[in-house]
C-alpha cells in the first residue's frame, strides 16, 4: 500500500535558505509555494532543490539579478512615531521608493566631513506609516562646538532639494531596475550664492506634501562651508515641526530634534 512522503523543498541563494515541508499524499499533485530567500544586490545563483530525507531527488539553478536599490542594507535610522519614521544616508546612495529602512536598534546621529570651501550634501529620509497632506521641517544653524571669534565665517546650509523619481521600464545597466529611480532634484529651498553667506544664525524651514504611506521619501540637504571657516566641529539640528495627515488632522512627530555633527577639516579646496 503507498504511504505518504515527507517532501523538503527549498530555495537557496546567497548563503540564505527558506524551506517548505509538505506531506505528499499517494497518487497526487501539489502546488509548493516557496518564499524567495534574501538575495544580494547584483546577479546571484538562486537554487531550487527537492528532497525526501536525505536524498535529493530534483535540484535546478537559475541565474536571478536584483537591482541594488531594492536591497537595502545602508543608512542610519533616526526616530519614529506611530506615523513616520525619519532616516538617513550619504549621498552616494539611491534610496528607492521600497528601499528597506536600516534597523531603529542600531540609531546613528548625522555624521558628516567637508573640507573648507566645499558643498557637503547627505540625504534625510522621512518614511511615512499613513498617508501626510504636509510636513513642515526646520533647520537650525550651524554653531562652533569651541568658542570662536563672533565674525569667524560659519557652515551654512545651501539647498533642500525634493528627490524626485522618474519611471524606468527599459534599465540601461545592471545597476539600474524597473520603476521608479530616483534622479531630479527640486529645490525647495536655495541659498543666494551671490549674496554670500548672509546671515549664518538663519534657519530654514521647508515644507514637503503629498507623501504616500510606506513610500521612501529622500530629501537632498546641502551644506556649503565657506573658505576661512575654522576647523573643528560644528553641530545643527532637524526638527519636524509638524505633519498632516490627508484627513487634515495632526499626526505624531518625533519630540526631540536630530541632532547633526560637521567636522570641517584643516585644508580648503581651490
Amino acid at each position: 500500500m503507498a504511504k505518504q512522503r515527507q517532501i523538503v523543498v527549498s530555495l537557496s541563494a546567497s548563503g540564505n535558505v527558506k524551506s517548505v515541508k509538505v506531506t505528499l499524499q499517494p497518487n497526487s499533485e501539489q502546488i509548493v509555494s516557496v518564499p524567495m530567500p534574501q538575495l544580494t544586490a547584483g546577479g546571484q545563483v538562486v537554487t531550487l532543490t527537492v528532497r525526501e530525507g536525505a536524498t535529493v531527488m530534483y535540484e535546478a539553478e537559475a541565474k536571478v539579478q536584483k537591482p541594488w536599490i531594492e536591497v537595502g542594507g545602508f543608512g542610519y535610522h533616526l526616530a519614529e512615531t506611530d506615523a513616520l519614521s525619519l532616516w538617513w544616508c550619504e549621498a552616494t546612495y539611491k534610496v528607492g521608493r521600497t528601499t528597506p529602512r536600516p534597523s531603529p536598534s542600531a540609531p546613528r546621529p548625522i555624521r558628516i566631513e567637508a573640507a573648507r570651501n566645499e558643498y557637503e550634501p547627505f540625504q534625510l529620509v522621512i518614511t511615512p506609516k499613513v498617508p501626510l497632506k504636509q510636513l513642515r521641517l526646520r533647520l537650525e544653524p550651524f554653531v562652533p562646538s569651541t568658542r570662536q571669534l563672533s565674525r569667524a565665517p560659519r557652515p551654512v546650509w545651501d539647498e533642500v532639494a525634493f528627490v524626485d523619481y522618474v519611471p524606468v521600464t527599459i534599465p540601461t545597466d545592471a545597476w539600474g531596475a524597473v520603476g521608479d529611480y530616483p534622479d531630479p532634484l527640486i529645490p525647495l529651498f536655495r541659498r543666494d550664492r551671490w549674496q554670500g553667506i548672509g546671515d549664518m544664525e538663519k534657519a530654514v524651514e521647508v515644507q514637503v506634501t503629498n507623501l504616500s504611506a510606506n513610500k521612501n521619501q529622500p530629501l537632498w540637504l546641502t551644506v556649503f562651508v565657506p573658505k576661512d571657516t575654522p576647523a573643528g566641529i560644528y553641530r545643527a539640528a532637524v526638527q519636524v515641526v509638524d505633519a498632516v495627515g490627508i484627513d487634515g488632522k495632526p499626526v505624531p512627530c518625533p519630540i526631540s530634534p536630530v541632532p547633526i555633527e560637521l567636522r570641517v577639516l584643516w585644508f580648503h579646496l581651490a
